[in-house]
């Protein structure tokens, strides 16, 4: 018996008290008519007309968005077919581009217009107001570098397919693309298909499927696969220009499965598998010239400015109040977007989140509701960005429930995953050049953070310590949470630390001082520096702890070096004019600044300076809140609240 006959069966055999009872009712309907009344999750295909690309009415006057479609699309479909929208959107604006136009969007009263606003943002299509349906058409170009440019690299070209799938930018990507063969020869298609989904389930790579046929042809089981995986992505239907075949044509990463063979040998599956076999290599492939040259990076910055037409996702439930009143209470005013969802939600929810202007992780670790996370903004087709506390976080600690008041942001990974390439060190490890009014507000607010005495958290008082005063060399060693994610994934670990203290204090004549996180001296977390970890190291004559809360510029005044493994204090002490010795690979060793215990190989091919660092990661990729005003502000307007708030602050606790 069928689900939704099953259910009309129990509704009318049920007592006379149960079906008069209004919630019961309620219940019944949400459960049975409603899942049975909305459209599958396949949706229908939405693709483009085979020439619509290439006709040039739509670049003179507004065309309808139904009627560049092969079929009229239903506002349901719209909802579970997101991607097919942005990938055929992304093929026009293209064409505009290459023809010296700029597509826009004038999106009037339709149902999903928030959707489309969102989509079309994250394109960097601008919209209009408009009245009736949605309509689309070419204005003048403006002139600036696109990410459309034919001239983009491989890496950035690749980095941008995978942005338009909701895929998160991997090193390892295969493209399968296969013609008419896919309707003619379905079982071979589809046997094709489900031996590189177990492929992929080994390695850490992501697959794209584009069927370039005007029909359906992937069977139920394969295609509940790809929409429950976060990894692996799937383009239908007759959408694929001429432009964009050619480039997919020169591409290694793509393997061509056409006249029901392999036209081209899928030689981006083997590189795909070594390339997830050497994860663990630290040498890294040559950053490209044109790095920010892609739709991710376009749209990272353009996020960071704000004004979002849609909502965030987050994997914290309705539930999670502790998380979203607290830590997390400003990110949706931070980032001026219109709300918040539960992005970590089943898969039924996707209807009510792919009007999302993108998804947010919170960490790196992995757990079901980040794996949800992703899968649903791959199935959206909207960006997953990882976000992390901001290097200038609040007064009081987070373990305290404080509210971040600033968020860091990156659409490739977390600012510290050493192992890829995030945004910044990929910024870095290129040829980009800081122009003179980007390395003027960095100096400035540099000077600002030093003269203010601000760092991450500002809860301790400013005082000299008692050991100052010692005639020895002090050599100051920061400690991290125990397990805190960016230890690996700076390639160090607890060995590391022991390593660390051990050279301490085989170092002459020299006074050793441990500070203790304050996760552990105040939150009561775990310490690398323990007596498990450290063992007889603690006894050393020369090594003396400062558990006592203290502003870590007191400290950096006190000592002639900062040693540390990962820590954003090493940053800090950098800032602060201090020499510091780093044993991980935190985002801002391996650039000529710091004395590196690892060989960094890919990222001292380019000396850097503090004030290019500082921007790229305290300006470019980072957003900042007022709470007094209940806006977003400049890093520099933060800092002298933040300074006002902690003096008021130390003054109460005093």
């Amino acid at each position: 018996m069928q689900f939704k006959k099953f259910g009309k069966v129990l509704k009318n055999t049920a007592p006379t008290w149960i079906r008069r009872n209004a919630v019961i009712v309620a219940i019944y309907d949400r459960v049975f008519e409603k899942a049975g009344d909305q459209p599958r999750a396949r949706g229908q295909y939405l693709s483009l007309l085979p020439d619509v690309v290439t006709r040039q009415d739509w670049m003179n006057e507004e065309v309808r968005l139904s009627e560049m479609f092969n079929e009229k699309p239903r506002p349901e479909a719209l909802l579970f077919s997101p991607s097919y929208i942005k990938f055929s959107l992304f093929q026009l604006q293209s064409e505009a581009v290459r023809l010296g136009r700029m597509l826009s969007l004038a999106i009037g009263d339709d149902q999903n217009r928030q959707q489309l606003q969102s989509i079309a943002f994250s394109l960097g299509i601008p919209t209009r107001d408009n009245t009736g349906e949605t309509m689309i058409s070419a204005c003048s170009p403006s002139g600036r570098p696109s990410p459309y440019d034919a001239g983009a690299s491989e890496q950035a070209w690749l980095r941008s397919l995978q942005f338009i799938a909701g895929l998160r930018s991997r090193r390892s990507t295969l493209i399968l693309v296969g013609d008419q063969t896919c309707a003619d020869a379905k079982k071979r298609w589809n046997r094709t298909v489900r031996d590189l989904l177990k492929v992929s389930n080994k390695f850490d790579g992501n697959i794209l499927i584009i069927e370039n046929s005007t029909s359906n042809n992937l069977a139920d089981a394969n295609y509940s696969e790809i929409l429950g995986r976060d990894n692996v992505a799937l383009l239908p239907g007759a959408i694929i220009s001429a432009s964009l075949m050619g480039r997919l044509e020169q591409s290694a990463s793509v393997a061509m499965y056409h006249d029901d063979v392999w036209k081209r040998l899928p030689t981006a599956l083997p590189q795909m598998i070594l390339c997830d076999l050497n994860r663990s290599n630290t040498q890294k492939a040559p950053a490209s010239a044109e790095h920010n040259l892609d739709l991710a990076g376009e749209y990272s910055r353009t996020f960071v400015r704000g004004s979002l037409p849609g909502p965030l996702s987050l994997a914290q439930s309705e539930a999670s109040l502790e998380v979203i009143n607290g830590v997390q209470r400003y990110i949706v005013n931070a980032f001026d977007a219109s709300g918040r969802l539960d992005g970590a939600a089943g898969i039924e929810t996707l209807p009510s989140i792919s009007s999302s202007s993108a998804f947010l992780q919170w960490g790196a670790s992995e757990s079901k509701r980040r794996k949800r996370l992703r899968r649903n903004s791959k199935n959206s087709a909207a960006p997953l960005f990882f976000v992390e506390d901001g290097f200038i976080r609040s007064v009081e600690i987070g373990l305290k429930g404080s509210p971040g008041l600033s968020f860091l942001i990156d659409d490739l990974a977390p600012y510290y995953e050493a192992r890829e390439w995030s945004r910044i060190e990929l910024t870095l490890a290129s040829e980009w050049m800081i122009t003179e009014e980007q390395r003027s507000e960095a100096l400035g607010c540099l000077e600002q953070i030093r003269s203010n005495r601000i760092s991450k958290y500002n809860h301790a008082p400013d005082y000299q310590p008692v050991w100052k005063k010692d005639p020895r060399r002090k050599i100051l060693l920061v400690d991290q949470r125990n397990g805190d994610q960016s230890v690996s994934s700076g390639l160090a670990s607890a060995d590391t630390f022991r390593d660390m203290v051990s050279d301490a204090t085989g170092t002459k004549d020299a006074l050793v001082i441990l500070k203790r996180h304050p996760d552990a001296t105040i939150g009561n977390m775990g310490s690398y520096f323990s007596a498990g970890n450290l063992g007889p190291l603690l006894s050393h004559p020369s090594v003396i702890f400062h558990d006592e809360e203290i502003n870590p510029y007191s400290l950096f005044d006190a000592v002639d070096e900062v040693w540390c493994v990962t820590s954003g204090m090493g940053f800090e002490a950098l800032i602060a004019g201090k020499k510091v010795r780093a044993y991980g690979a935190p985002f801002y060793a391996g650039w000529g600044l710091t004395e590196d215990r690892l060989r960094l190989d890919w990222r001292n091919r380019r000396p850097r300076s503090i004030d290019e660092i500082f921007y790229c990661s305290y300006l470019a990729r980072s957003v900042y809140f007022n709470e007094r005003t209940g806006s977003k502000c400049s890093l520099s307007d933060l800092v002298s609240q933040v300074a006002i708030d902690r003096d008021q602050y130390l003054t109460k606790a005093s």
